[in-house]
C-alpha cells in the first residue's frame, strides 16, 4: 500500500461510489470460509483478527489476496503468502522468511526504499514506524495486526469500509477506485474461492461534497454481478452525458462561426 496521508472522508469523482455500499461490520467467524492450512499462515491470523477488530467477515482476507495472493497448486486456490516482497510493481514470493528478509536487504542496498512486505504488503517507506525490524515486518501476526489497525483508522476517518479499502491502497482515488473494485470482487466471491458473504445490513458512503446516499437491499445481499452491472450502466450514462455536452458546445461554436461568416459576406455583398 502507498502513502495515504490527508485521506478525505468523501470519495469523489466516480459514479461507481454513488451506487456502492459501505460494508457493515459483523461477526467474522460465522460467515468467513478461509482455509486454515498450515502453509497458509496469513489466513488463520486474518480470520481471528477480523473477529477481534470488528472488521467485516472476509474483508481483510480479500485485501490480503489482492496484495500478496499467489496460486497454491496443492489446494488449487489463491492464498496470501507471508514471504511476499514487492518493489516497483514486481512481486516476489520467497520460500522462507529468511529469504524474504535477505531480498529486502538487497533491495535497500541498491537504494530501493518503496517496498511492500508480508501478508498485507505494508509499505516500509510510507509506514516507517510500523515495525521495529524486518523480522517483525515479516512476522505474519505483527503484519496483519498493523494492517488491521490501519484499515480501522481509515474506516473511522471516512465512515465507510468502501472508502477505507480504496484508501488502503492509495489516497489518490484514481488509483484507489480500481483497487477497491478488485477487492470487492474477491470479497464477494470473484474470482474463485468462497461464495459471496451475505450482508446483515447495508450502511452509507460519502459522496462528492457532503451528501450521503443510503442504499438498502430487502434481503441484505449484494452480488458482485449486480454491482458491476450498476457500475457499468452508471459509467455509460455519465459518458453519454459528457459526450452530449461536447456535441452541444461544438454546435454552439459552429453556429457562432456561421453567424460571423454570414456577417462578413453581408458586408461584401454589393446589393
Amino acid at each position: 500500500m502507498s502513502n495515504r496521508s490527508g485521506i478525505r472522508a468523501a470519495i469523489a469523482g466516480s459514479a461507481l461510489f454513488a451506487s456502492a455500499v459501505a460494508l457493515a461490520p459483523g461477526p467474522a467467524a460465522s460467515a468467513a470460509k478461509i482455509s486454515l492450512r498450515s502453509n497458509d499462515l496469513c489466513a488463520s491470523l486474518i480470520l481471528r483478527t477480523e473477529g477481534q477488530r470488528g472488521i467485516p467477515a472476509r474483508l481483510l482476507g480479500a485485501i490480503s489476496l489482492a496484495e500478496s495472493g499467489r496460486f497454491d497448486p496443492g489446494s488449487q486456490a489463491t492464498i496470501a503468502w507471508p514471504w511476499t516482497v514487492n518493489a516497483g510493481g514486481d512481486s516476489r514470493y520467497y520460500a522462507t522468511k529468511s529469504q524474504a528478509i535477505a531480498g529486502v536487504r538487497r533491495l535497500k542496498a541498491r537504494g530501493v526504499r518503496n517496498i511492500d512486505v508480508g501478508c498485507m504488503q505494508v509499505n516500509l517507506m510510507h509506514h516507517p514506524k510500523a515495525f521495529t525490524s524486518l523480522e517483525a515486518a515479516f512476522d505474519p501476526k505483527t503484519n496483519v495486526a498493523y494492517a488491521a489497525s490501519y484499515l480501522k483508522k481509515l474506516q473511522g476517518t471516512s465512515g465507510s469500509w468502501v472508502s477505507a479499502v480504496a484508501s488502503y491502497h492509495s489516497g489518490d482515488m484514481r488509483r484507489g477506485h480500481p483497487y477497491m473494485l478488485r477487492v470487492l470482487k474477491i470479497w464477494m466471491g470473484r474470482p474463485g474461492g468462497a461464495r459471496p458473504t451475505p450482508l446483515a445490513s447495508l450502511g452509507r458512503i460519502r459522496q462528492a461534497g457532503s451528501a450521503r446516499l443510503a442504499i438498502r437491499s430487502p434481503r441484505g445481499n449484494w452480488r458482485s454481478a449486480s454491482l458491476v452491472r450498476r457500475a457499468t450502466a452508471l459509467r455509460t450514462v455519465k459518458a453519454r452525458r459528457k459526450w452530449a455536452e461536447v456535441v452541444a458546445r461544438r454546435k454552439r461554436f459552429a453556429e457562432l462561426l456561421g453567424r460571423r461568416q454570414a456577417a462578413r459576406w453581408a458586408k461584401r455583398d454589393p446589393s
